[in-house]
């Protein structure tokens, strides 16, 4: 399922190129793309939430599961920082 949404990605993201270089019907791919990926992630991250990830946790101790979990949020908050840092700088790009 992740190498599927990553093609799902993938194709929209061609879909896009396609359409910034002056290509209009690429919008039907873009739609398309995007549709496919509406109805597949809610799916899997339910299986992940419900199936996959609850199954794991039984090899793992408390301490260790706790320390991924802070991981994750530790990874996550900076995510979302060097994203819009990214943007920022994209940003001061183009003004110049």
């Amino acid at each position: 399922e992740h190498q599927q949404g990553r093609k799902l990605v993938a194709d929209i993201v061609a879909a896009k190129e396609s359409y910034l270089t002056g290509n209009t019907e690429s919008l039907t791919a873009i739609t398309k793309g995007l549709k496919a990926l509406a109805a597949f992630y809610p799916e899997h991250i339910r299986k992940e939430d419900a199936v996959f990830f609850p199954g794991t946790e039984k090899y793992f101790t408390n301490e260790e599961l706790d320390a991924m979990l802070e991981e994750f949020w530790t990874f996550d908050r900076s995510l979302i920082h060097e994203k819009y840092k990214n943007v920022v700088e994209q940003i001061r790009l183009k003004s110049k």
